[in-house]
C-alpha cells in the first residue's frame, strides 16, 4: 500500500500510479497531493481541495499545574500591575514630598508604605484609617482623592477579573493536546513520533531536513506506519500520551471519528501544523491533449462549484466532528488588550 501512489525509485522511476501514468499505461490517477517531483514525472489538473500536514495528540488536564494561580495574566500584564504600583506610589509619595504638614525625613519610608499600601490594596485590603502619619497630612488634598478614585477602578478590575479566571478554570474539568507543536516534540526526546510511508506527511517532514526540527523527522523515519485494516494500532498508544502521529488533516480525522464511532473513546484530537500544507489534485499522463485537459477541468470546477467535494469532506470527518463538539479548552493567560473592555466600561 505504501508504493501504491508511487515511489521515485534510485534508477530515477517511478513505481505505483504515477510510473503507470509516466509510462503511458494510465491516462488518469490519484488523487495525489501536489509535488514538485510528481509534477515532474506527471501533469495536475485543477484541485480538489487543499490539505495540511497535522500532529494526533492525546489530551492532559489543564489545572494540574501547581501554579496556575499565577499564570492566569500574561507577563505584560503583571509588569503593567507592577509598574501602576511604583507610578501611583511615587505620585501620592510627591504629594506627601510637597505637603507643608509633611515629615521630610520620612519620605523614603513613607513612599515604601505607599507602595505596600496599593499593593495590598489589588488582593482587597483597605487602605486603613486616614489617622496613619503618611496619610494625614495629604488626606483632604483632591489629588490623593483622584489617585484613589483611579486606582479603586484598577483593583475593581484585577480583582474582579482574577475571580472569574479563577473559577472558570477549576469549575470544570478541562483538558488540552498535550503536543502542539514540533518545539513541543523537541522537548520530549521520550516520545515516539510515527507517520505513513511515502505519504504527504513523510514529504512534510523530509523538509525538516538541515533545520533545527530535523531530529523529529529522523525519529518519525524510524516509526514508519502502513495502512491496513480497522482501526490503526497506534491510536491507543497517542490517547495515553506515548506517541504522536504526523499525518494530514482528513485522513487522520477520519480514523478518529471511527474509533469514536467504534468505541466511545474520544482522547486524540488533530493539531495543524503551520509548517506544511498541499493542495490535492488527479493526475495525467503528460501526453493528454490539451483539449481533453481544458474539457476535464470544467468538470472539476463544476464538481467543486457544486459544494459536492466539501459534502465529502464532511462526511469523511463527521464523527471526528461529533466527538470534538463539545471540545476542550485551553487555558491562555488573559493579556493587556483582554482587559481594555473592562477598563472602558468602569470608565465610562
Amino acid at each position: 500500500m505504501a508504493t501504491a501512489y508511487g515511489v521515485l525509485g534510485s534508477d530515477e522511476k517511478w513505481t505505483g500510479m504515477i510510473g503507470s501514468m509516466a509510462q503511458n499505461e494510465t491516462d488518469i490517477g490519484g488523487p495525489f497531493f501536489l509535488d514538485e517531483n510528481r509534477g515532474k514525472a506527471i501533469q495536475f489538473v485543477s484541485p480538489l481541495g487543499f490539505s495540511q500536514a497535522v500532529l494526533a495528540t492525546g489530551l492532559v488536564p489543564t489545572k494540574k499545574l501547581p501554579f496556575h494561580i499565577f499564570r492566569v495574566f500574561s507577563m505584560n500584564v503583571w509588569l503593567s500591575f507592577m509598574s501602576s504600583i511604583i507610578i501611583t506610589a511615587g505620585a501620592t509619595g510627591l504629594m506627601y514630598s510637597i505637603s507643608p504638614f509633611s515629615d521630610k525625613k520620612k519620605r523614603i519610608e513613607a513612599l515604601i508604605r505607599y507602595m505596600w499600601l496599593f499593593l495590598t490594596s489589588l488582593i482587597g485590603k483597605d487602605l486603613g484609617t486616614k489617622s496613619r502619619w503618611f496619610l494625614q497630612p495629604i488626606w483632604n488634598t483632591h489629588s490623593l482623592r483622584f489617585v484613589l478614585s483611579v486606582w479603586l477602578m484598577t483593583c475593581l478590575v484585577f480583582v474582579n477579573s482574577y475571580q472569574g479566571s479563577i473559577i472558570s478554570t477549576y469549575a470544570a474539568f478541562k483538558l488540552k493536546p498535550k503536543y502542539e507543536s514540533l518545539n513541543d516534540l523537541m522537548k520530549d526526546t521520550s516520545l515516539e513520533i510515527g507517520t505513513y510511508a511515502n505519504s504527504f506527511p513523510y514529504l512534510c517532514l523530509s523538509r525538516l531536513t538541515n533545520t533545527t526540527f530535523e531530529p523529529v523527522f529522523l525519529r518519525a523515519k524510524e516509526n514508519m506506519l502502513y495502512l491496513g485494516k480497522g482501526t490503526p494500532p497506534w491510536m491507543d498508544q497517542v490517547e495515553q500520551g506515548a506517541a504522536v502521529i504526523v499525518g494530514e488533516a482528513g485522513h487522520t480525522k477520519y480514523f478518529v471519528g471511527e474509533r469514536f464511532k467504534l468505541t466511545g473513546k474520544c482522547g486524540i484530537r488533530v493539531i495543524p501544523l503551520d509548517f506544511c500544507a498541499s493542495y490535492v489534485a488527479l493526475g495525467s499522463r503528460n501526453e493528454l491533449s490539451k483539449v481533453f485537459i481544458n474539457n476535464f477541468n470544467i468538470g472539476i470546477q463544476r464538481f467543486n462549484e457544486g459544494g459536492i467535494s466539501t459534502r465529502q469532506k464532511t462526511e469523511s470527518v463527521l464523527f471526528y466532528d461529533i466527538c470534538t463538539q463539545t471540545d476542550t479548552s485551553s487555558i491562555h493567560p488573559l493579556d493587556l488588550a483582554d482587559l481594555m473592555g473592562a477598563f472602558t466600561i468602569l470608565a465610562v
